[in-house]
């Protein structure tokens, strides 16, 4: 219909212009007239044409734009939405997890009513920040103490045989009962990644060619941590070791009349960092 309007338009204009130049012209020069002016016009009306599919073209991929805008917003939703789901379903394994926190938990504080094990929640978070009870009381709950420290009560320690036990008498700290300072030896009470610490002050026993020796932390016989001693100086090792309810952990020396200075010179020590089972799982 807008074609057919147009091209009727083109013979009106055309039409009046032709009634125009027959009015006007003169017989000596209307033919030239009315075909200079003709031609004029058929010019204008062809870039008209041209102006009207350059604005069809231009309307339909407009139109082409608008609808894939549609499409994309359309798209963004369902991803929206999709999200929300997904938050939703974290927050509710977050909530069963914590359920079962608390379960756990329960069955290890009963008979303390000030025990409370609840996850921490932070401000403008949507999730659980989950931590131990920092409640000295309520740790009780959570897994055993275990610690000791221990020195000697006499100044020097002299001839000592070989690979002997080092006896650390004077006990400082015995949580958990583990330290025994008749034997020098440590007996883990339960299962767990235990941490131990031994300082010798060396003394001169030896010649003046070898005066320093031996000594180590050993694992039921086995050495697993190895230091030298010398005269008048602290030697000192550690240990992290997993080990199971027990297990012997002691300091030994390397030869026959080895010895050094005692009292708070020289030392031993150990401690339980986290138990390895019968735990409750708290993340």
């Amino acid at each position: 219909m807008l074609k057919k309007g147009i091209h009727k338009s083109n013979r009106m204009i055309a039409f009046f212009v032709g009634i125009l130049l027959l009015v006007f012209c003169t017989p000596a020069n209307c033919e030239s007239t009315f075909e200079v002016d003709g031609t004029i016009l058929l010019s204008l009306i062809a870039r008209v044409e041209t102006l009207e599919e350059n604005d069809r073209v231009q309307k339909k991929q407009i139109s082409t734009l608008i609808r894939n805008e549609n499409n994309q917003k359309q798209e963004i939703a369902a991803l929206k939405g999709t999200v929300a789901q997904m938050k939703e379903r974290i927050r509710h394994f977050e909530t069963k997890h914590d359920e079962m926190i608390l379960a756990n938990a329960s069955v290890n504080s009963a008979g303390d009513e000030n025990f409370n094990p609840s996850p921490r929640v932070f401000p403008g978070r949507s999730t659980y920040i989950r931590k131990a009870p920092d409640d000295e009381k309520a740790r009780r709950f959570v897994e055993n103490k275990v610690a000791f420290y221990a020195t000697n009560s006499a100044h020097d320690i002299q001839h000592l045989g070989q690979s002997q036990a080092l006896v650390f008498d004077v006990v400082h700290t015995n949580l958990g009962n583990g330290y025994n300072n008749v034997s020098g030896h440590f007996i883990a009470p339960v299962p767990g990644v235990y941490a131990f610490h031994v300082t010798i002050c060396g003394r001169d026993v030896h010649t003046e060619i070898d005066k320093h020796y031996y000594a180590g932390i050993y694992v039921n016989n086995d050495v697993k941590s190895s230091f030298i001693v010398t005269p008048y100086d602290q030697s000192s090792q550690m240990l992290v070791s997993l080990l199971n309810a027990g297990d012997v952990v002691v300091t030994r020396n390397s030869r026959v009349d080895d010895g050094y200075i005692g009292q708070t010179f020289s030392s031993f020590s150990g401690f339980l960092l986290y138990e390895t089972e019968g735990l409750p799982v708290l993340g």
